[in-house]
């Protein structure tokens, strides 16, 4: 699997440079990335159905030194979901979007190739290219295609990206320089690192991530971005991008700082660690009552998936021990948002305060799309949102104490409340101004029932998801 990854990732390098060297129609650029994403899709998915064994492998690339180390690659259960997720995601919009033009096409690859390298690297190196390759393209994207407001957007969310990206860097030349293991940056067999000189590093990891997932205060990008972020890479960037944080606490954190779990952390440094963890959930609670405010469904879309985030943050300090729970409620998440997205952007208006409203009269089977997909982000029992979200906060409250397990009660609560009301908007209010019949291809409607059915049957079988997810996680 994990050759079979390497292969496809300079297959999209390769497409990319094709679409944007060669002289090639938006029709012809459209069919080269839908070759490129479903057929890595199907190849990923035929692979882990004739050899599973293969859904935990690493490989080294010796001809890759670079200054000393070589790029490393490794695949999980959950890097596998995940990086399915991202190809069929790019699939389905590189086809059913209208793109602009052929780099459209370049830049969606290019967010592709770069989600890849993160969710399967296997060192530091490797996952510091991708972390900064990912936002690239959106930031593109941005200028060319978007409004005034758009390109002053970007340019903040640039000043963000490269303040996490300079704080990773950091820590990442830290292990490097300090570490005497023979492979200091190697996801598999971790830094030796002083306790004091651990906690430094794990503090830049840690602020790095934040401002990736967001965390408050460094949240202020993320919901100018979503709203006027491209249409044909909004859904990816909502849906898998924003995972990256998580994931890199997941996958960082207990291997640069071996035993310094915060769920274990005692003596002197409790406090400091119960500060992060109230520090994490009030995130999660200010991102949840904010989004009470918001006037488009998109935005306040972004304040509910800070505060899932938020919470996904705090189980990820727990460890790889609870990395089962965590990677299940980043799978559910990600499915969740992917097709909320791409329902509340195929229609007329949707940008526009009151504009969603009455979606039951002009488009029933996606207003019955969008009750199911909702009422799975909020957590409803029998839909994977409730299975995962559940899982994560049972994990915080067997860790933490209950102060911390009480905070991060109300932005669950919160964010029922909050999604409850849009959908009531969205599917049997009023609009506020006219609206035009929407015209979704039949295609698109065979994507988000698949993104429905996934919801409901991983809420009544969690435990198929968790069997795939858990192969190759580490564990503290």
């Amino acid at each position: 699997m994990v050759a079979l990854i390497v292969g496809w990732i300079v297959a999209l390098v390769m497409a990319m440079v094709a679409v944007m060297v060669l002289p090639l129609s938006i029709k012809q650029a459209v069919r080269v990335g839908m070759v490129v994403m479903w057929g890595g899709a199907l190849a990923m998915l035929g692979t882990a159905l004739v050899a599973p064994a293969t859904l935990d492998s690493g490989i080294m690339l010796p001809w890759s030194y670079l200054f000393g180390v070589a790029l490393e690659f490794k695949v999980t259960g959950l890097s596998w979901v995940l990086s399915l997720a991202t190809l069929i995601a790019g699939g389905i919009l590189v086809g059913g979007v209208t793109l602009p033009s052929r780099w459209a096409v370049a830049l969606l690859i290019w967010i592709q190739l770069a989600l890849l390298l993160v969710l399967n690297a296997g060192d530091l190196l490797t996952l510091f290219i991708g972390w900064e390759w990912a936002m690239l393209p959106v930031y593109i994207g941005l200028v060319t295609h978007g409004t005034d407001k758009a390109k002053a957007m970007a340019l903040r969310m640039l000043m963000m990206m490269v303040t996490g990206g300079v704080l990773f860097l950091m820590a990442l030349v830290m292990v490097w320089v300090v570490s005497p293991s023979m492979t200091p940056l190697s996801l598999s067999n971790g830094a030796v690192l002083p306790p004091v000189m651990a906690w430094i590093v794990g503090g830049l990891f840690l602020v790095s991530f934040a401002i990736k997932t967001p965390l408050f205060p460094f949240h202020t990008w993320q919901a100018a971005l979503y709203e006027h972020c491209p249409s044909y890479c909004r859904p990816l960037v909502m849906a898998v991008v924003s995972k990256l944080g998580v994931w890199g606490v997941l996958q960082v954190l207990p291997v640069v700082t071996p035993g310094l779990g915060l769920a274990n952390a005692g003596g002197p440094v409790s406090l400091l660690v119960w500060g992060l963890a109230l520090w994490v959930s009030l995130s999660a609670l200010y991102a949840s009552v904010v989004a009470w405010g918001q006037s488009t469904p998109i935005r306040a879309l972004a304040y509910m998936s800070m505060s899932h985030m938020a919470v996904a943050f705090l189980g990820a300090l727990l460890g790889p021990s609870h990395g089962v729970m965590v990677g299940l409620y980043l799978v559910a998440h990600t499915v969740l948002v992917l097709g909320l997205s791409m329902v509340i952007q195929s229609q007329p208006n949707w940008n526009v305060t009151g504009g969603l409203g009455g979606m039951m009269g002009r488009s029933p089977w996606q207003a019955w799309v969008l009750l199911v997909l909702m009422l799975g982000f909020i957590g409803l029992p029998g839909t994977v949102g409730f299975a995962a979200e559940l899982s994560v906060i049972v994990a915080i409250f067997s860790s933490y104490p209950l102060i911390i397990g009480g905070v991060i009660l109300f932005p669950v609560v919160m964010n029922a409340w909050v999604g409850l009301r849009w959908l009531t908007e969205m599917v049997w209010g009023q609009p506020l101004i006219p609206v035009l019949k929407d015209d979704v291809p039949s295609w698109w409607r065979v994507a988000l029932g698949a993104l429905v059915v996934v919801t409901l049957v991983g809420g009544l079988f969690p435990w198929c998801l968790q069997r795939v997810i858990s192969v190759g996680l580490p564990l503290w």
